[in-house]
């Protein structure tokens, strides 16, 4: 059933789902957000060509209701659950038809699923999303849009033809982003592997999104955009963003991949330090590119959203800044899982204590600089213009924080509590546009209830406290922190127990233990001291050996059970041109020179910590309680929200 247009009035269009289209002038307010909270969804979009084909309704019925599925909430200045409905409608009815179809070749399917995908994002509905998912994946096998330049037809080259194929290029790409994203978030499928995709990047964003020949397609506006363009050389263009997202997605799933590949495999300590060291280089080119592409400070622009609103000018106004944001949020979000992992228990690794007082200090690092964007965003964009790419993410600051709450005097107690606050403000600002947001409200509640637990019942184990020192960078850092096991926030679904590390001292200590036992025991017990030393760097040796050989530990730390094995995840070694490999991290003249270098020659200096003992129970007894009222000030602060939030409700 094709859909009718009316230029004024709201219309249905099937009768068996009630699906409503809104009005030109509600389209036309929808079409210009979309590249502001979707902007690698929105990458095959050519501007004028997008907006005049959608307000005249000239895209398969499908696809009309997939965009609807995600931006017809922008378009209100409320969200009630009848608008929830409609949404839900829209995205079935899109995905039912998208089933229907025999001949599915066209690439619109694919970008329809992604908006499908982005709908998501507003409705906790994971049964549909897992199968827009699905039917995305079948669709770019079958099609093998993931090697569609891997031989060229030079006679069929085109101006049609190179739109045509530029136009395919990108939607694979904002595919690879999501795909990404979900291999990320959940570690549950690699659906492609980076070797197996050839296909060039996206080039001349600026020139692909606001100018176009026709002028059909072309307001006043985006006409003036096109002249100025036409005058202006290639170099004095806005940067091309889209090359640089895509290559950030591709080191975000390499890290991701080593994280899930280190707990599983328990690789020897070596290969470890090289990876790690081969990770941290890659990371500090990528801020060095960062730094060079966008040199822009994030100033204040939140006044530009109140002249320019409802038109393209914004966009191109606001875009270096949203690109800058996702970038610094990207890059403080890979640091944080890398190091992360650092923190997690091996059955057959020892990480030095030193690598973990600096994993634990970079760490802080991002994740302060993470909360401070977030402020900058909250108070720059309006809550209509918020994208979702990057906030999935956050949500590691947040379990940094939480750690740090307990490890902190009062003064900086006080800060990280700020910051927990901040971040749930701003959560709660999304949660009109985003189910998703209560959700990780309520991960954060429930982290913080759980590590708050877990201090409770280590504060009945001080006989353990000194073998716990070592790790620490603080003076009451003497509990291993809660990290997420295998990388990735929901690897597996297993949220709540199987994904994340032991929290308790004695299990931490344990596992610690058995590792020692057997270096110190294996072959030749005289050698013992030898084969211990051999996996500490040398500044921290001596140190080391004190409490890793100590008989008390030993004899200190009670019998637990480990873990059950973990699941088996696909190889993701890539071979593919148009990114640069980043998985194969053993192999290579110049990682191999590095294999000499001590652990502690590939990491930052940290500045020094005091060096305190607890000898007094009473004196973690009392920090605890300091603690708990904390604690219950970030609950009553949560509930403060809520009860505002209710009561907003309740007037209208």
């Amino acid at each position: 059933m094709d859909i009718q247009t009316n230029p004024t009035k709201k219309h249905h269009t099937d009768k068996d789902f009630d699906l409503i289209v809104p009005d030109r002038n509600q389209l036309q307010k929808m079409c210009l957000i979309l590249p502001h909270i979707l902007p690698s969804t929105m990458m095959p979009a050519r501007l004028p060509e997008f907006n005049y084909k959608f307000l005249n309704l000239m895209y398969p019925n499908y696809f009309v209701y997939a965009v609807l599925s995600v931006g017809i909430k922008y378009t209100h200045n409320t969200r009630t659950d009848h608008d929830k409905l409609q949404e839900i409608l829209y995205a079935k009815k899109s995905l039912e038809i998208i089933k229907s179809i025999s001949d599915a070749s066209d690439p619109l399917i694919l970008w329809a699923c992604l908006f499908v995908c982005g709908y998501g994002y507003g409705i906790d509905d994971e049964e549909t999303y897992h199968e827009v998912l699905e039917i995305a994946y079948v669709f770019a096998k079958n099609t093998k849009l993931y090697c569609m330049d891997f031989k060229k037809n030079s006679e069929n080259q085109t101006i049609h033809n190179n739109q045509e194929l530029e136009f395919k290029r990108r939607i694979w790409w904002a595919y690879y982003i999501q795909i990404s994203s979900e291999y990320i978030f959940s570690g549950k499928k690699i659906y492609f592997e980076d070797r197996d995709i050839v296909v060039n990047p996206p080039t001349n964003d600026f020139e692909w999104k606001y100018c176009i020949d026709t002028d059909l397609y072309s307001s006043e506006e985006t006409k003036a955009i096109a002249l100025i363009s036409a005058k202006e050389s290639h170099n004095c263009l806005p940067n091309d963003s889209y090359q640089f997202l895509i290559s950030s997605y591709a080191l975000f799933k390499s890290i991701n991949y080593f994280t899930v590949k280190r707990s599983r495999k328990n690789d020897n300590k070596s290969k470890t330090e090289i990876e790690i060291s081969f990770f941290q280089k890659k990371l500090d080119g990528y801020k060095r590119k960062l730094n060079e592409i966008y040199n822009c400070t994030l100033d204040y622009i939140g006044h530009k959203y109140k002249f320019n609103s409802g038109s393209t000018k914004l966009l191109i106004e606001t875009e270096p800044y949203l690109f800058a944001y996702i970038f610094k949020q990207l890059y403080n979000s890979m640091t944080i899982h890398l190091y992360q992992s650092e923190l997690v228990e091996y059955t057959n690794e020892i990480v030095s204590p030193e690598r973990i007082k600096i994993a634990k200090t970079n760490m802080i690092n991002a994740s302060t600089g993470q909360i401070n964007l977030l402020e900058w965003y909250r108070d720059n964009i309006p809550e209509n213009y918020m994208e979702f790419l990057t906030i999935p993410w956050t949500v590691y600051s947040a379990i940094t924080m939480i750690n740090s709450f307990f490890i902190k005097g009062l003064e900086f107690r006080d800060h990280y509590t700020n910051n927990l606050n901040k971040m749930i403000e701003i959560y709660r600002i999304m949660e009109k546009n985003s189910e998703i947001m209560s959700s990780v409200v309520t991960v954060i509640k429930s982290l913080i209830e759980t590590k708050s637990k877990m201090s409770e019942q280590n504060s009945k184990l001080t006989h353990l406290y000194k073998h716990m020192e070592p790790y620490g960078i603080e003076t009451f850092d003497i509990e291993p922190w809660i990290v997420p096991k295998y990388g990735s926030l929901f690897f597996f679904n297993h949220f709540y127990k199987e994904g994340w590390s032991t929290s308790h001292i004695n299990e931490y200590l344990q596992k610690n233990k058995t590792k020692i036992e057997s270096l110190t025991t294996k072959d030749n017990p005289h050698d013992s001291q030898s084969k211990c030393t051999d996996i500490i760097t040398p500044t921290n040796r001596r140190k080391f050996i004190g409490y890793a050989t100590d008989t008390d530990l030993i004899s200190d730390i009670k019998e637990t059970k480990l873990p059950s094995k973990t699941p088996k995840i696909h190889k993701n070694k890539s071979k593919n041109k148009c990114i640069e490999k980043k998985n194969d991290t053993t192999k290579g003249n110049n990682i191999s020179k590095s294999t000499s270098k001590t652990g502690n020659e590939s990491y930052p200096k940290i500045p020094n910590t005091k060096e305190t003992s607890i000898n007094k129970d009473e004196e973690f007894g009392n920090y605890l309680k300091r603690i708990r009222n904390s604690i219950s000030d970030i609950n009553d602060s949560i509930n403060q929200l809520d009860y505002q939030k209710n009561s907003k409700k309740m007037k209208m």
